[in-house]
């Protein structure tokens, strides 16, 4: 069989082969190959391929273990406790930002005064305190408009244009980063567009087996953003029977298995935006 693509992924060796037979492909790790996979499709094979590497890693252990971790912090699931502690301020973030700008508004090339859509950031503790900052000087300036638009065309499935508007609201001055991208179009439609927090997505991608983690790339591509979606769409369908109602559950989720300690089950139940 003729190798068609092999790529260094952390520790193991991922390659694609065409053969007579069609597409297979193997993860080789310390020099031992896994059972060959095969596909009629090379993008998707691939794609099943880097999930694998994720398998063979000491954090690794698949959506089980995520959801036992989940549980341990939330044992009822998505109920009350779970929204007052990680749904609940997200919401209302989300129900500011509709009050100050609609995203059919938004879509139509409106915009709203920077005071007002800078409530739907402070609301939660999504962005770091320099992006935050960062996207008030944005808003405050001429390119305001370009990245409104920019995420609302992301909102509205047109991503590759809607990256690259935000790119360039950002520049000269800044770097827009993925929490700043995907923030307002999460906000906007929870239905179908996820946010990104990079290093806890990375790290629960690497913990399920997802090849989100292998993907990833600073830079604000539709290919990235494909990857993050498919990566919610598999949350979504993993834990279905606890009936996560839409991407701010999934997001939480995610978060919760990645980030929240021991002592955060035991935390005491606020109204005001965690620290």
């Amino acid at each position: 069989m003729k190798t068609i693509r092999e790529q260094k992924v952390g520790k193991s060796l991922v390659r694609l082969l065409l053969g007579k037979d069609g597409y297979a492909g193997v993860v080789i790790t310390n020099g031992k190959a896994s059972a060959p996979l095969r596909d009629d499709e090379p993008d998707r094979l691939w794609h099943r391929l880097l999930g694998e590497v994720g398998k063979s890693g000491a954090q690794y252990f698949g959506f089980e273990g995520a959801r036992r971790r989940f549980l341990e912090m939330f044992p009822g699931g998505f109920d009350a406790t779970f929204d007052d502690r990680e749904r609940n301020y997200k919401w209302r973030a989300k129900q500011t930002l509709e009050a100050v700008l609609p995203l059919e508004r938004a879509c139509q090339g409106g915009t709203a005064l920077p005071a007002d859509i800078m409530r739907a950031f402070s609301q939660t503790n999504l962005l770091s305190p320099y992006e935050a900052m960062r996207v008030k000087d944005v808003l405050a300036g001429p390119q305001a408009g370009l990245y409104l638009s920019g995420a609302a065309q992301v909102a509205n499935g047109d991503v590759a244009a809607g990256l690259k508007a935000i790119e360039q609201s950002f520049e000269p001055d800044a770097r827009a980063s993925w929490p700043v991208a995907t923030y307002l179009p999460f906000l906007w439609a929870p239905d179908c567009c996820m946010f990104l927090k990079p290093s806890v997505s990375i790290d629960f991608a690497e913990r399920v087996g997802h090849p989100f983690a292998y993907v990833y790339a600073a830079a604000l591509t539709a290919t990235v953003y494909e990857g993050l979606q498919d990566l919610a769409r598999v949350v979504m369908r993993e834990i279905a029977d606890l009936k996560p109602r839409d991407l701010i559950d999934a997001q939480s989720f995610i978060w919760v298995v990645g980030a929240y300690e021991d002592h955060d089950a035991a935390a005491p139940v606020s109204d005001t935006v965690p620290a």
